[in-house]
C-alpha cells in the first residue's frame, strides 16, 4: 500500500489471523543519548508511536535506517547522505554503516522510552552491512548489549566461536554445518530459482521446511537468523 496507513486498523486486522505487527523504523534519530533533551526527543518519536499504537508487538531497528549522531571516533557525525562536505568525500562511514561503540547506549534509551508505554514490547536491532567491518568492533558492540538482551551468532564463523563472550546476555547459535547449534539448516538445495532447506530447533527438536526465492547460502543464514529470533520471541 502507498500513502497513509492506519496502524491500529492494521494491528486489528492482523490480530484476527493470529498475527503480530512490528513497526519497521525509519524515524529520524538526531539526538545522542548524552544530549540533555534526548529522552524528551525520543519520547516524541518512539514514545508517541507506542502511545498511539498500543497493540504493536515491537519495533525493528536497522542500523542503516536509524543512524544517530554517534560519538564513535571511527565515524563522522552525520547521515549517510551527508558524506560529502563541500563536494569532498568524507573518509569515514556514517554511524548507520559502522558498529559504533555507543549504539548499545542509544538502544537502551529507545528501549526505555518504548517500554514506558508497553513493558512487553520487543526491540529488535539488526544490520546488513557491518559484517565487513573489523571483528574487534563488532564484538565490542555485542559485549555492550544489555544483560537482558539477546545475541544471535553464527556458529560457522571461527572468529565468533573462538571468542569467549563476557556479556551475560542470552546467545543463540545458528549454523549450516553444525547440528549441535541451537538452530541449524539441513538438506539445503540451491538453484537459480530459489532455495529450499529444513530448519531444526534444538530446544523443541522440531523441524520445519523452508522454501524461499532468495538465492545463495548467504540468504540461508539470513533466514536462519530471522527464524531463530521469531522462535525465541514466540
Amino acid at each position: 500500500p502507498t500513502g497513509y496507513l492506519d496502524f491500529n486498523d492494521l494491528i486489528g486486522r492482523a490480530k484476527r489471523y493470529g498475527l503480530d505487527v512490528y513497526a519497521y523504523s525509519k524515524l529520524l534519530s538526531d539526538k545522542h543519548p548524552d544530549d540533555p533533551d534526548a529522552e524528551e526527543y525520543y519520547e516524541g518519536t518512539y514514545g508517541k508511536l507506542f502511545r498511539e499504537c498500543p497493540g504493536l508487538k515491537g519495533v525493528t531497528l536497522v542500523g542503516e535506517s536509524v543512524e544517530f549522531p554517534s560519538n564513535d571516533p571511527n565515524v563522522f557525525k552525520g547521515h549517510y547522505y551527508e558524506r560529502n562536505k563541500d563536494g569532498i568525500p568524507i573518509n569515514k562511514p556514517s554511524p548507520g554503516w559502522y558498529p559504533c561503540e555507543d549504539y548499545a547506549q542509544w538502544l537502551e534509551l529507545v528501549k526505555n522510552v518504548v517500554r514506558k508505554h508497553n513493558p512487553e514490547a520487543d526491540v529488535v536491532f539488526w544490520t546488513y552491512n557491518w559484517g565487513s567491518e573489523k571483528e574487534e568492533a563488532r564484538v565490542k558492540l555485542i559485549e555492550s548489549l544489555p544483560s537482558d538482551g539477546l545475541a544471535i551468532l553464527n556458529k560457522d564463523d571461527e572468529y565468533q566461536t573462538s571468542y569467549e563472550l563476557k556479556n551475560k546476555c542470552k546467545v543463540i547459535w545458528v549454523s549450516m554445518k553444525d547440528k549441535k547449534a541451537d538452530v541449524y539448516a539441513s538438506d539445503i538445495k540451491l538453484s537459480n530459482k530459489g532455495t529450499t532447506f529444513n530448519i531444526t530447533f534444538k530446544d523443541t527438536k522440531t523441524t520445519i521446511e523452508v522454501e524461499t526465492k532468495l538465492l545463495g547460502s548467504a540468504n540461508v543464514y539470513n533466514v536462519l537468523q530471522a527464524v531463530a529470533l521469531s522462535h525465541e520471541l514466540g
